[in-house]
């Protein structure tokens, strides 16, 4: 037997529908719409007085999101109570019941992961706000003993769902949901198969096929490092190295540097079109060196680490040499228009630099192929490029209609009637929000230290909680003028904070005055540090401060 190794459910406890006060106190033998005030996992119940033999049918909304949970009950005479303990989720349940039957109650109980919606994002944009909201609600109701695609039609953990996920968590929930996925590193390397190869959905009894892309995004710098720089939980990441390192043997180099192509079982990277595989596979693969040589490091596997930074200095040139034409990212010989995805994703991994800046930025102003999977790491490559203000145009542009739309969750398509209404891979908008517009991220491992970067693009408000390993941080920043932030440190831990001097003034650091707490900590280009503030310096458009615990008050004007 194992030890469970995460918590038991979370029951909120029986619930009176939205609409209890209307629904009919008798059968119809049609259906009867109860309504839920959000789309959660909840075992629909009801009492009623009944003939023997009365059959009434029971599901959700999401009957046509593919096989979903339903239940049919047979009455015995007289009065009687029954809850369906498969549970299912959706915004309404729907309960066909003969005339014969009457109707004493229809109720519901709400069920969950053991975890509290910990983090918040405001800003001044309400239909930011509604993205965020709808993110974290799909994120909660696709998680439960396992990460899954979606909470109707398969519940299965695919992982290229679940790297996007679990960096969510990170913003949206109380640290207790690391356990659901520390179980889920756990469950990919255990169930590594005797050639080497990983796969998912694990644990699986009926599907045992390699995704080559989503296992290189999983075990690198997104998945398995992504959750250790979060947690600082050197333990998960021993364990699972050795699984790591097995994977990374089967991958073989190509004469020309990069790596011979895998499709394995499903060579899938994204949905939609003009996918560049080839070019994405490799930039999957480079991350997966990245993140392969950080966890050999904290193995202690140094050379392991210092192989892998070897073969990531002779990719890279390989990869450009190969993959870039001049004005874009292509594989020679593939017919079809420009891909925006490898673009975003070339940047996230570093494989592009600032020379390659603003031709990527005038291709992702205007090619939209990317489905709600990997457009998160072109939204992403935005803020890495700096330019917050056309990556949060390209967010609302391309998310418009799920903001919009009546259901409390994302899709797993742009439109709403391709696939499943929440699909928690659709949910990156989140950790943007939340790592680059608040722009809260840990820089050392377990939150040791992070940093507080905002990129306010073109807002004038932004209000964040991130709950962190060492304690809730809060952020509240207001453009003014004057320029005003607060910024609340956790206990044993410290913070590099910096005020972006174009949310200033645009006469650069000689007309720039900050005061952190009461006092001046830089004034006409000159810092002035105190017992408690230390000065960072001035890079990539921040003057930056060190911060202890507490709760700072920062001010900034133009002199």
């Amino acid at each position: 037997l194992w030890k469970r190794p995460i918590p038991q459910w979370r029951d909120f406890g029986l619930k009176e529908y939205v609409n209890s006060a209307q629904l009919p106190t008798s059968g119809t033998d049609g259906e009867i719409i109860a309504n839920l005030p959000y789309n959660a996992q909840i075992t629909p119940c009801l009492k009623v007085n009944a003939p023997a033999g009365a059959v009434i049918k029971i599901q959700t909304d999401t009957q046509g999101d593919g096989p979903s949970v339903r239940a049919e009950y047979t009455t015995r005479d007289g009065e009687q109570e029954y809850e369906s303990f498969g549970w299912m989720s959706g915004n309404t349940v729907k309960y066909t019941i003969p005339k014969s039957v009457k109707i004493l109650a229809l109720r519901y109980r709400e069920t969950g992961f053991d975890t509290d919606f910990s983090g918040s994002f405001r800003c001044n944009d309400s239909n930011l706000n509604t993205l965020w909201t709808k993110a974290q609600r799909t994120l909660y109701i696709t998680l439960r003993d396992n990460y899954m695609d979606c909470p109707t039609r398969e519940r299965a953990q695919w992982w290229g769902d679940a790297v996007i996920e679990i960096e969510q968590t990170f913003f949206a929930l109380d640290r207790r949901v690391d356990l659901l996925s520390r179980k889920a590193m756990s469950d990919l390397t255990l169930w590594q198969r005797s050639n080497n190869t990983l796969y998912s959905p694990v644990p699986a009894g009926n599907w045992d096929q390699e995704l080559p892309q989503q296992m290189l995004a999983s075990i690198g710098r997104a998945g398995f490092w992504t959750y250790y720089m979060h947690t600082g939980d050197d333990a998960a990441i021993r364990a699972v190295y050795p699984a790591v390192k097995r994977y990374m043997g089967v991958w073989q180099r190509s004469s020309d540097g990069l790596v011979q192509y895998r499709g394995g079982e499903w060579d899938w990277s994204d949905w939609g079109n003009n996918v560049d595989n080839t070019v994405l596979l490799n930039i999957w693969y480079y991350m997966a060196l990245d993140g392969a040589a950080r966890m050999a490091d904290v193995a202690g596997q140094t050379a392991d680490a210092s192989s892998y930074r070897s073969r990531m200095a002779e990719f890279k040139p390989a990869f450009l040499a190969r993959f870039w034409n001049g004005t874009e990212l292509r594989t020679p010989g593939r017919t079809g228009g420009t891909d925006d995805r490898g673009h975003g994703l070339g940047i996230v991994a570093g494989l592009l630099g600032s020379e390659h800046w603003p031709a990527v930025l005038s291709i992702l102003k205007r090619v939209t192929e990317s489905g709600p999977y990997l457009e998160k790491y072109v939204l992403e490559s935005f803020f890495v490029m700096n330019d917050a203000k056309d990556g949060l145009a390209r967010m609302r542009q391309r998310y418009r209609s799920m903001i919009q739309s009546k259901y409390s969750t994302l899709w797993e398509f742009w439109n709403a009637g391709e696939g499943t209404i929440n699909h928690a891979w659709t949910g990156g908008p989140l950790t943007l929000m939340s790592q680059y517009v608040a722009g809260v991220a840990p820089t050392k491992p377990g939150y040791l230290e992070f940093q507080v970067m905002p990129q306010l693009g073109d807002l004038t408000q932004v209000a964040a909680t991130v709950p962190s390993r060492k304690g809730s941080i809060s952020v509240d920043i207001k453009r003014g003028p004057p320029f005003a932030m607060q910024v609340t440190v956790p206990p044993d831990t410290r913070a590099t904070v910096g005020v972006p001097i174009d949310a200033v003034t645009t006469q650069g650091l000689a007309r720039l005055e900050v005061t952190i707490d009461g006092a001046v900590a830089f004034s006409a280009g000159t810092s002035k540090p105190s017992a408690s503030v230390a000065f960072a310096g001035e890079a990539s458009g921040y003057v930056k401060f060190v911060l202890g615990p507490g709760t700072h008050t920062l001010a900034a004007r133009e002199m």
